[in-house]
């Protein structure tokens, strides 16, 4: 059985003023799960990443309702992993 191609969405956060190592430790928390599910999560993190992370994630949802609404293709939020 041929499953549907797995279609990648990207956002990229320049310029934040943040180690890499500090916010890996909030992306770990999140990578997996669902995007609707991590921004609701990152609302009750208390690291300095955490809004920044959420704006990220923010961000790769609009990139990919963009591309559904460009090209026709159904992509809902509730089904996009971080």
């Amino acid at each position: 059985m041929a499953d549907q191609p797995v279609k990648v969405f990207h956002a990229i956060a320049r310029n934040v003023r943040m180690s890499a190592r500090k916010a890996r430790l909030v992306m770990d928390i999140v990578r997996g799960r669902n995007a609707i599910e991590a921004m609701t999560l990152l609302r009750f993190v208390n690291k300095r990443a955490a809004p920044e992370i959420s704006k990220l994630i923010h961000s790769a949802v609009a990139n990919a309702e963009d591309y559904a609404n460009r090209s026709g293709v159904p992509v809902e939020a509730e089904s996009l992993i971080v």
